[in-house]
């Protein structure tokens, strides 16, 4: 067993959770701007039109902000997610606020309150249209209501911020390259430590942003043979491993994210030549760490680095140098489409 890899890997996976831990304990809240004027000083009133309230006509609308739960907040009970937005209006120069969207805790919702509404600049003679409170109704508490007493909510401005979804496939193709040496016999020729990379996951992650999954990953290369009988023949190799993992998900900004995997499974190393297969059987570990853009609700983009280690109880097939166990040390870079539902 490599013991620096497992060390290494070990310190990160503590880093990683400390990270998560510290990132902040607010809602993120994020605001579109139509027009904008001086901010107003903090602490300023702002007039809140809940969902079944009524707006004053003449009121001018500046922009959209929306408060919104990444997985890591505490301080998120509805009075304090309206308060976020108050002071965000107030810093556009607004001094009206209307919540047109809610989502309420749940299960599946996660334990934040989550709204979105627009920021106004009401006029001299503008006065709310007095109704009962929005947070004392039964629509606040997830209760059906009809429609002439809280009118169905708008869903969240486009852009402002991506729903996170708890499940993500990924597929991705690039470069691979061994860091143990690998001895060739006379005859051979080329390099078997570069190759081609393809790997695919699939994640679950909850609302805190910790989740599991399961990875694949395959390595192809091969040397030539240029000794007479076989000569202008291919030896192709290849590393299979396939393995469960544990997931830790960032957000950094609305539309990247980060994310950072361990795992432990089956690996298998073969050769092949006209037809002829043989392969040796084992077990490794992997640490993936990577970003993605996204592109909409259900699409991204992503790009990974992973350093994978494989070990097998024998060398029959396999050479490798003295400071090696027996075993494989690969790494990759790979990027590809990520699919989120």
């Amino acid at each position: 067993m490599n013991t620096p890899f497992f060390r290494s890997a070990a310190h990160l996976t503590a880093a990683l959770f400390l990270l998560l831990s510290s990132v902040g304990c607010a809602p993120k809240v994020y605001t579109m701007l139509q027009k904008s004027y001086p901010a107003r000083p903090a602490g300023s009133a702002v007039e809140v039109f809940y969902l079944n309230d009524s707006v004053p006509t003449d009121a001018e609308v500046l922009g959209r902000v929306e408060v919104r739960d990444e997985g890591t907040a505490t301080n998120c009970g509805y009075t304090s997610v309206v308060q976020l937005a108050k002071e965000a209006t107030n810093r556009a120069g607004g001094d009206g606020l209307h919540i047109t969207w809610h989502l309420i805790p749940s299960l599946r919702n996660g334990s934040c309150h989550q709204i979105a509404g627009d920021m106004l600049r009401l006029g001299d003679s503008a006065r709310r249209v007095v109704t009962t409170p929005y947070e004392t109704t039964t629509a606040a508490h997830g209760f059906s209501t009809t429609p002439s007493v809280a009118p169905q909510p708008q869903a969240p401005t486009p852009g402002l911020a991506f729903e996170q979804k708890p499940f993500t496939v990924a597929v991705n193709a690039g470069y691979g390259m061994i860091l143990s040496k690998m001895e060739l016999l006379d005859g051979m020729s080329g390099n078997p430590r570069s190759g081609l990379n393809i790997n695919a996951a699939l994640q679950w992650t909850s609302r805190i942003q910790m989740g599991v999954g399961l990875r694949y990953s395959g390595y192809f290369s091969g040397v030539n043979y240029d000794q007479y009988p076989i000569s202008d023949e291919r030896i192709k190799l290849h590393v299979h491993y396939i393995a469960p993992e544990l997931v830790l998900r960032q957000q950094a900004g609305k539309r990247w994210d980060l994310h950072e995997t361990i795992g432990f499974g089956y690996a298998t190393y073969g050769e092949s030549m006209r037809g002829i297969t043989t392969s040796i059987n084992g077990f490794g570990t992997h640490l993936n760490i990577g970003a993605e853009y996204r592109l909409s609700q259900h699409f991204a983009l992503g790009l990974g680095a992973t350093c994978l280690r494989t070990f097998y109880p024998n060398q029959e097939t396999l050479s490798t140098d003295e400071d090696s166990t027996a075993g494989i040390t690969l790494l990759t870079i790979s990027g590809g489409l990520r699919i989120l539902f």
